[in-house]
């Protein structure tokens, strides 16, 4: 059995260990979408890095890109059956967007 620590940004005082299957994917997926590519020693390919990716004047276009791709770094996991990226808000430069993920697991 591995254990893994929760490491979101509201990390606990106790740095708190999970065995459970699906926080740890939860904070897996989380490491994705923030971490940019190779930032994690742990997994040199992985990271997605969203923050750095997203500029003001994007075009829809280059919003539903950046979508696909997400979808694509998070589809990579093989405990995921089924991934779903989408975005709320395709004025980004006018206001914040929001990326919508669900995630059914495998």
């Amino acid at each position: 059995m591995t254990t893994d620590l929760v490491c979101f940004d509201d990390i606990t005082l106790m740095a708190d260990e999970t065995v459970d299957p699906l926080v740890q994917l939860q904070q897996d997926i989380y490491h994705v979408v923030i971490e940019n590519r190779g930032g994690n020693l742990d997994d040199p390919t992985g990271g997605f890095g969203l923050d750095q990716k997203l500029s003001s004047g994007m075009t829809k276009d280059q919003i539903t890109a950046l979508q696909r791709s997400l979808q694509a770094a998070i589809d990579r996991d093989p405990r995921i059956a089924h991934c779903s990226v989408t975005v709320t808000d395709q004025t980004i430069g006018n206001g914040p967007a929001t990326f919508l993920i669900q995630i059914e697991a495998d």
